[in-house]
C-alpha cells in the first residue's frame, strides 16, 4: 500500500494523550495537531518548527525513557542471546545516552534535521543550561534504579522460574467504540500456571493514575489474547524505592478507565472541526492552562504566547 500524506492525523487515544489534554489544550493542540507531517521535507516551517520542539525532552523525561529502554534490552539480552550485564554496566550506558542529548543540545543541527532520531533537552534550548540540583538528583538515582532493577520482584520471578515472554516495551493498539487506543506495555510474560503478568517499570513516585492505566492494559490483554480477567496479575515496580503493588483486576476501576476514556474523547472531539477527518479547531480554541512551573517544562514556549512565564533569555 502506497503512503498517503493526510492533511490531518489519524484520531487516537492513549493515557498520555489524555494526561497532555488534562494538563494543557493548547499544548495538546501542538503536540498532536501542529507538527503533523513535519517530518516531511514538503511540508510548512510552522509544521517543521512544532515538529522539532515536540521532539525535545526535559531531563526527567530523557531519564525515565533511557531507564525503561535500558531495562527492555537487558531482559531481551537474557533470554534472546543470554548475555548479562550489571548495574555498573547500565548507569554507564544511561549516561553515555544523557551526555549524547547533552551533545546535541550544544550542537543542535543533527536535531534541527532529524529530530526524532537526535533529541534536545528542552531546558538546553530555553534556558541554556541544565539545572544542577536537578542533574545532580538524577545522576544519584542511575545507579539505584537499576540495582533496584535486579533485585526486583519481577526480576526475581523470571530469573527463577520458566516464563514465556509475551511482549518486550512493544507499541500496540486496540480498538474501543472504533477509535484506535494505544498501549505500551513494559513487560508481559505467562507463568507456569498460565498466569499473564503485566508490569509497569516507574522511576517517579507512586499515583493513583498508576493503577488506573494498568487496568487499561489489563483490558489490552483480555480483549487481544482472550485471557480471563481472574488470570491477569498487575505488578507496578517503584525503581526508586524498590517496591512493588501486585494487584488483580477490579471492576470498579475497569468501569472508571472506560467512563474516562468517553468522557476524554468526548471533549476531545468538541474541540474538532470535522470530526470525520480530525480536523481542529483554530489554534487559539485551544484553551491554554498556563503555570509558572508547567509553561517552564513545556517544549512550545516560543510558539505559545499565553504562558505567564516569559525566559528572560528566551530569543
Amino acid at each position: 500500500m502506497a503512503f498517503e500524506i493526510k492533511p490531518f492525523p489519524e484520531f487516537s487515544w492513549s493515557y498520555s494523550r489524555h494526561k497532555t489534554f488534562a494538563s494543557c489544550k493548547r499544548s495538546y493542540y501542538y503536540t498532536y495537531y501542529a507538527g503533523h507531517n513535519g517530518w516531511l521535507r514538503g511540508s510548512s516551517e510552522a509544521q517543521k518548527h512544532a515538529y522539532r520542539l515536540k521532539k525535545m525532552q526535559t531531563l526527567p523525561l530523557a531519564v525515565g525513557q533511557i531507564v525503561h529502554d535500558l531495562l527492555a534490552k537487558t531482559i531481551q539480552d537474557m533470554y534472546q542471546n543470554n548475555r548479562h550485564t550489571t548495574a555498573e554496566a547500565l548507569q554507564q550506558r544511561a549516561r553515555q545516552l544523557l551526555n549524547d542529548i547533552y551533545k546535541n543540545s550544544v550542537q543542535p543541527g543533527a536535531w534541527f534535521e532529524r529530530p526524532s532520531k537526535n533529541p534536545i533537552f528542552q531546558e538546553m534550548y530555553y534556558f541554556k543550561q541544565l539545572d544542577k540540583t536537578l542533574l545532580s538528583y538524577y545522576n544519584g538515582l542511575l545507579l539505584p534504579y537499576f540495582e533496584n532493577f535486579f533485585a526486583s520482584q519481577t526480576m526475581q520471578t523470571i530469573t527463577q522460574q520458566a516464563v514465556t515472554f509475551k511482549q518486550l516495551e512493544d507499541f500496540s493498539y486496540m480498538k474501543i467504540d472504533g477509535t484506535k487506543v494505544y498501549v505500551v506495555l513494559d513487560l508481559l510474560y505467562v507463568d507456569a500456571t498460565q498466569n499473564w503478568h503485566i508490569t509497569d517499570w516507574k522511576t517517579g513516585k507512586p499515583s493513583p493514575e498508576d493503577r488506573e492505566q494498568l487496568m487499561l492494559y489489563a483490558y489490552y490483554v483480555h480483549e487481544h489474547y482472550q485471557v480471563p480477567y481472574a488470570n491477569i496479575q498487575l505488578h507496578l515496580e517503584y525503581l526508586t524505592t524498590r517496591s512493588c503493588e501486585t494487584f488483580t483486576v477490579n471492576e470498579k476501576m475497569l468501569a472508571n478507565i472506560f467512563y474516562l476514556f468517553e468522557q476524554s474523547t468526548l471533549h476531545m472531539k468538541g474541540l474538532m472541526a470535522d470530526m470525520i477527518e480530525n480536523e481542529p479547531l483554530a489554534e487559539e480554541d485551544f484553551d491554554p492552562q498556563p503555570t509558572n512551573g508547567k509553561c517552564m517544562r513545556c517544549n512550545y514556549l516560543e510558539i505559545c504566547n499565553a504562558q505567564d512565564y516569559f525566559p528572560s533569555n528566551l530569543g
